[in-house]
């Protein structure tokens, strides 16, 4: 009989999603991903949520392997940042829920709104795993904008 798990760390690969930037500022040892629903509500919107290191995610895998997994997982991660190095804690998330961006090399990561923050680190997985971006305007970017947008949120603090 297999056992069935609750709650779990992070995995050695699930750890090398995030780009250094945003992954320094995360303390990894202490995400833990729950494999329930958060709230009456998450289960009938059928959302993942993220409550500082907590990631509820019904159904989540036992590691993070095909792509769709580890980039939703990526996704749920910026969240993680963004409680714990923006101090954002998911209200802004009612007036963000912009997950569409046109990624502009320019325009520094913070710049961007709670969910294309999310959005874009997503399609950065996606893409360094060779699959097309699914959120990004077309002409997708190239993985060196990526890189550079996202290595523009080093350092940031509330």
């Amino acid at each position: 009989m297999r056992m069935v798990w609750l709650q779990r760390k992070l995995t050695t690969g699930e750890r090398l999603l995030l780009p250094p930037s945003l992954a320094a500022a995360i303390d990894l040892d202490a995400v833990r991903i729950i494999a329930r629903w958060h709230t009456p509500i998450a289960a009938m919107l059928k959302v993942t949520v993220v409550r500082g290191d907590h990631i509820f995610w019904k159904g989540a895998p036992e590691e993070a392997t095909s792509i769709a997994e580890r980039a939703h997982l990526a996704h749920e991660l910026v969240h993680v940042w963004q409680y714990r190095a923006l101090k954002r804690t998911g209200i802004e998330l009612l007036a963000s829920r912009r997950y569409l961006y046109a990624l502009d090399q320019r325009r520094p990561f913070h710049a961007y709104g709670y969910e294309q923050q999310a959005s874009i680190v997503e399609d950065y997985v996606r893409l360094r795993d060779g699959v097309r971006p699914r959120r990004a305007g077309e002409p997708f970017p190239a993985l060196a904008d990526y890189e550079r947008v996202i290595a523009s949120a080093a350092g940031l603090r509330a």
